[in-house]
């Protein structure tokens, strides 16, 4: 199998501005990204305290020809919708818009990036809303885990800060300091624009020509990053955290994207922790009940990464979690890694990477970060290409080479005690049908034949709006315990079908209804509608995994207690909605799920 080779037209300004676009007439849509390479690394002096986050803020606060409010109104009057976002090597502005909108979407984006005034007083009260996430940021278990496993798993490298930074060197920062940094990255050596969906490229490069082309051709400020030295012992680092619960992360060290062994790592990733039926949540979830949830994840970015099997469990679980992990870890690498696990863990790669491909969005995503981790357009074709070409034996040989207690940190968080267009272009998009079948439920069908991809949803009224207060929670649990077993097939096996195939199959429910969604390859998709009807039809709802989801849901509670924006939206629905369904949680209540029996299911 080969990946659909996106056409995309790369341009470069007198200035250095690149531009890459990717025309996508399917439907009246385009995304709009300006990629900036100005990242929490990138920060020299001030590394640590988040003068990038601070300044993507600050972009969207004025320039000499817009305030801060004409800026979104803009965006919105022609149907879009602009945000960004900052990461340790990049901040993208990012506009979803109708393709008629482009030049809109454009012309204000190159005025926040090159144009903008950095306001003293607007600059003071944008700082206090980051010192308002610092502190929600502080009151959340996941954030503060991953801090603790960067700075303790980085010694030198600047990835060992937090993006936003921290609280103490943020509180020095000046504006003369903000405007020097603002100066020295964003200019046009450090940005490109990538511009996928409902356009015609020749006229994007004019208009990208007449609204980034002004732009002064200044030096990039080049940062050279340190090199992070070999760690040489396991470290560990655990915080004592205001949580009912357990949180740990075993991390090791990776290489970067490029380097030959990561697609291997990347394949082992996903036969560890990648799914309900990976290893790591199969032994230590399923089979053992020691935690709530656990999964594995290779993050490998142009820098090195690391290798991270985190999760959630009991107090009573937390002090020995990590060596029951390792103990698991250690007797997966005496068996046998299997065809049937490697090639579960190609397709999920695979259906992963063709998935982001369904939107414009995802496809200027894909352009963006090739070209800024690469500089090479089609590098996710070529390392799509050595994923299918990993063998049991590079997958071993890469768990010996990296997964070893020298390379290893383990951190934990133990508990304390608009205008109308001129024009429209049609849409090459099919159109929606619908069919009703011979028992009434009515099928609706969209076409999308640009991937090899198939995805469905089978969607029932219920959720809260049917629950009362003795029985709320009651339609989460029973969409999450639907695919612990049928009269024929155990869980296990029902993850083994879906996940070797690379598709996906999960419940869900929310306020007005719930959800059995599936999806895989064109090639595979009868497989899939077929196992969905068995569940349906004959669901056993074993006892056991009743227990083990009822408990899981009452962590994910427990959880929600301890997240203020989780409590204020609560009591806020509350207020609201009063005696009315929409009052409850989706979650439920600790009383509330310890009603639940399990002839409520059938």
């Amino acid at each position: 199998m080969e990946a659909p080779e996106i056409p995309v037209e790369k341009s470069t300004l007198s200035n250095g501005l690149t531009l890459f676009v990717a025309e996508d007439h399917h439907s009246n849509v385009a995304s709009v990204q300006v990629w900036c390479e100005a990242g929490s690394l990138h920060e020299g002096d001030w590394v640590g305290g988040g003068l990038t986050h601070l300044l993507e803020h600050m972009l969207f606060k004025g320039t000499d020809r817009r305030t801060a409010s004409r800026i979104s109104e803009e965006i919105h009057e022609v149907g879009g919708y602009l945000n960004a976002y900052t990461s340790f090597d990049r901040t993208v502005f990012w506009v979803d818009c109708p393709g008629i909108a482009v030049r809109t979407a454009l012309d204000v984006t190159a005025d926040m990036l090159f144009g903008s005034v950095i306001d003293a007083q607007e600059m003071e009260r944008e700082m206090d809303v980051i010192r308002r996430e610092f502190d929600l940021s502080y009151d959340d278990p996941d954030r503060t885990l991953s801090h603790l496993t960067f700075e303790s798993a980085f010694h030198v490298h600047p990835c060992r800060f937090p993006v936003i930074g921290l609280r103490r060197i943020f509180d020095k920062i000046d504006r003369d300091s903000l405007l020097a940094y603002y100066h020295r990255r964003y200019v046009p050596d450090n940005v490109f624009v990538v511009v996928a969906g409902d356009v015609e490229a020749q006229q994007v490069k004019d208009w990208v020509q007449e609204f980034f082309g002004p732009a002064p051709s200044l030096p990039s400020g080049a940062v050279t990053l340190p090199e992070e030295p070999a760690q040489v012992g396991r470290r560990e680092a655990v915080t004592q955290f205001d949580t009912t619960l357990g949180y740990f992360s075993l991390a090791w060290h990776l290489p970067r994207v490029t380097h030959e062994d990561v697609p291997a790592l990347d394949v082992l990733a996903i036969i560890l922790g990648g799914g309900a039926s990976s290893f790591l949540y199969e032994e230590i979830r399923e089979k053992r009940g020691l935690v709530h949830g656990i999964g594995a994840y290779a993050f490998t970015p142009a820098f090195p990464g690391l290798l991270t099997v985190s999760g959630i469990c009991g107090v009573e679980t937390i002090v020995e979690i990590d060596e029951r992990v390792l103990e698991r870890l250690a007797a997966w690498r005496r068996g046998a890694l299997t065809a049937g696990d490697l090639a579960k863990a190609k397709r999920i790669i695979w259906v992963s990477s063709l998935e982001q491909l369904q939107t414009v969005k995802g496809i200027a995503s894909d352009i963006g970060t090739n070209w800024l981790y690469t500089r090479n357009l089609k590098f996710n074709r070529r390392y799509l290409r050595q994923v299918e070409a990993v063998s049991a034996e590079q997958v071993c040989c890469a768990f010996d080479r990296y997964l070893n207690d020298d390379n290893l940190t383990v951190t934990s968080l133990r508990p304390k005690s608009s205008p109308k267009p001129a024009t429209v272009r049609r849409s090459s998009r099919k159109p929606n049908k619908i069919r009703i079948l011979a028992n009434g439920i009515p099928v609706v069908l969209i076409p999308d034949d640009r991937l090899p991809i198939l995805q469905g949803s089978l969607v029932v009224r219920s959720g809260v709006l049917a629950e009362s207060p003795k029985n709320n929670g009651l339609n989460r649990l029973y969409s999450q315990s639907l695919l612990k077993g049928t009269t024929n097939r155990s869980a296990r096996e029902i993850a083994e079908i879906v996940e070797s195939l690379g598709g996906t199959l999960f419940g869900d429910s929310g306020y007005n209804s719930s959800r059995l969604a599936f999806g895989a390859l064109s090639e595979d998709f009868g497989q899939i509608v077929s196992l969905v009807t068995e569940i349906l039809s004959s669901p056993s709802f074993p006892d056991e995994a009743i227990e083990r989801e009822r408990t899981s849901q009452i962590a994910a509670i427990e959880a929600d207690e301890a997240h203020p924006g989780v409590i204020a939206r609560n009591v806020l629905r509350r207020a609201v909605y009063g005696d009315h369904p929409y009052a409850m949680s989706v979650l439920g209540t600790r009383a509330s799920l310890t009603n639940i029996q399990r002839q409520d299911f059938v």
